[in-house]
């Protein structure tokens, strides 16, 4: 069985002899729940490969192939009475140039575009005005004349809503509220569907990945409503821990990947009231297809596309201005603390872009899930291990460039190397220091164990070596950060530590022993348990801070 990691149609994985993990069934769902219909989830997440199961099932020009597309699905044993019974008019906005003296043209030809393709689909007799320069204008010009020429409907697929106009959002506000505002060229574009639902639009199915762009969006088109929170749509997108087991049984591939598998994409929740948890089905692919190629797990356990992807989604962090609230929230992120907020459905141009917005925002983007909930609040983490890291790189950076650190990455990879191949210390306690000591001056952050904590961490989790946990849970108590196997590389040493800080102003050799006694009784105590004697090569460190000095690193 082959893996249909990045291929997005339908009918090419269906066809030939793809791995496909069935979702017709929510084609049900979507026609009781209703006609206009926007489904937001992350990047990456499977939204594409849905959207062109609904472009073939629903396609009138296809009705010939229902049997050999659907036969052996859900919906092939329930086919329900619209299927292959409308003209399929399909945008993509995913890869409009954002420039801002190209975007409203290259918007009108991306429209225009789409719509040649659907009138030479169906050999429909429209002759769209070449003078016509307006998105909003092209698409009434075709509306008009498709209304002339049949009674049938048309299903209007929208994928990628939003993806251009996020792009313009990180980089240029004023022009995302003009594209966007009243007589913004992209909300006149969706005010003309308005004109038509009901009579020519019959259904209408748009994804995207966050609601800011919505409010304009419903502003000019009413009907539309987000389902992104529907409960019985909690597991429409993504794969389940119970599809993820069948597809490892199919592929004979051993269930201790189902752990890897489990720790790096799984842990999404986007209905409060659900309790099963979703695993990002495009990242499960791209680690199945390294699996079944070469019998091994993939080299980087999330491929450069999507880190790219993450690292433009950083960008939208900005859009909140404070910058001191900003900076709590990521460390009680990072911490792994709960975050309260109630998730905010629309964002509005006009209103301030405050802690709920950007709270908000971090669970669309799928940097953070709810973890749980009560009323209308709900509390929110990270949901898995490879998010944790987005977070770490966004930290390290963040001291980086925002605070002129200048720290360089070869040098955290040379350090962590010498330390994971030979148990070398020297070189990682000095870029500890190297850190403390630029930032010991500043006001930006107040130091204590926690953050000594976090920026160590932020080394590791970079490195990619480890599995890197911190207080993590064992029999004998919270050990402050463990290096573990990730079951993917392979380390000459495993490390446990205990940290310890000390203030210049309190520092005493009396208090600095007493530290040291207590982090070697606490992490001799840890290092008890069962878990952590079965891993080989397994060194126990204390550490112990004293302002910007790096007092003590200790093996014991």
């Amino acid at each position: 069985m082959k893996i249909p990691y990045g291929i997005h149609d339908y009918k090419a994985i269906k066809s030939k002899d793809y791995l496909y993990v069935d979702k017709t069934k929510y084609i049900e769902e979507l026609e009781s729940i209703g006609e206009y219909i926007v489904f937001l989830r992350p990047r990456r997440f499977g939204k594409s490969l849905f959207t062109s199961m609904l472009y073939y099932y629903y396609d009138i020009k296809n009705a010939d192939l229902f049997d050999s597309l659907f036969n052996d699905t859900y919906i092939g044993k329930n086919k329900t009475k619209e299927a292959n019974s409308y003209y399929i008019l399909k945008f993509d906005f995913s890869g409009i140039p954002t420039e801002k003296e190209i975007i409203k043209e290259q918007f009108a030809f991306s429209v225009r575009m789409n719509l040649r393709e659907c009138i030479n689909r169906y050999n429909l007799d429209i002759k769209i005005d070449e003078k016509l320069t307006e998105a909003s204008s092209i698409l009434k010009d075709f509306l008009t004349q498709f209304q002339s020429q049949t009674d049938k409907q048309i299903y209007l697929l929208i994928d990628e809503y939003d993806h251009f106009a996020n792009d313009v959002l990180t980089s240029d506000e004023v022009l995302f509220k003009q594209m966007l505002g009243k007589d913004g060229f992209v909300r006149k574009f969706y005010e003309v569907f308005k004109t038509y639902s009901g009579s020519v639009i019959g259904r209408m199915f748009i994804t995207g990945v966050t609601p800011i762009t919505l409010d304009s969006l419903t502003s000019g088109f009413n009907n539309v409503r987000n389902f992104a929170k529907e409960e019985i749509l909690n597991e429409m997108i993504g794969f389940t821990e119970q599809e993820v087991q069948k597809i490892i049984e199919e592929l004979n591939i051993d269930r201790t990947h189902l752990d890897v598998l489990k720790e790096n994409y799984n842990g999404y929740l986007f209905n409060k009231n659900s309790n099963t948890k979703i695993y990002n089905s495009n990242m499960v692919l791209y680690y199945l297809d390294s699996m079944v190629l070469y019998n091994r797990p993939p080299d980087n356990l999330v491929d450069s596309n999507i880190v790219s992807d993450y690292k433009k989604i950083t960008k939208m962090f900005d859009l909140y201005k404070s910058t001191e609230d900003k900076k709590e929230i990521i460390n009680d992120i990072v911490s792994d603390n709960l975050i309260e907020t109630e998730i905010i459905d629309k964002f509005s141009l006009e209103m301030e872009f405050n802690r709920k917005h950007f709270l908000s925002l971090l669970y669309y983007l799928g940097l953070l899930t709810i973890e749980s909930a009560y009323s209308t609040k709900v509390n929110l983490r990270i949901p898995n291990y490879i998010i944790k890291g987005v977070y770490f790189e966004y930290y390290f950076y963040y001291l980086n460039e925002i605070m002129g650190t200048n720290l360089d990455i070869s040098k955290v990879e040379s350090a962590i190397d010498k330390l994971s191949i030979n148990n070398e210390v020297i070189k990682f306690k000095e870029l500890i220091e190297d850190l403390l000591n630029k930032l010991s001056n500043r006001d930006y952050i107040k130091f204590d164990e926690k953050y000594v904590k976090l920026l160590i961490m932020s080394y590791f989790i970079l490195s990619n070596i480890y599995l890197v946990k911190s207080e993590y849970e064992v029999e004998e108590g919270y050990i402050d950060i463990a290096l573990l196997p990730n079951n993917v590389y392979n380390a000459n040493n495993y490390f446990i530590f205990e940290i310890k800080y000390i203030s210049k102003s309190d520092f005493t050799e009396n208090l600095l022993n007493q530290k040291r006694e207590e982090a070697i009784e606490q992490i001799n105590r840890y290092a008890k348990s069962k878990e952590l004697q079965e891993i080989q090569n397994l060194r126990k460190y204390i550490i112990i801070v004293v302002g910007d000095e790096c007092k003590i690193i200790e093996e014991i």
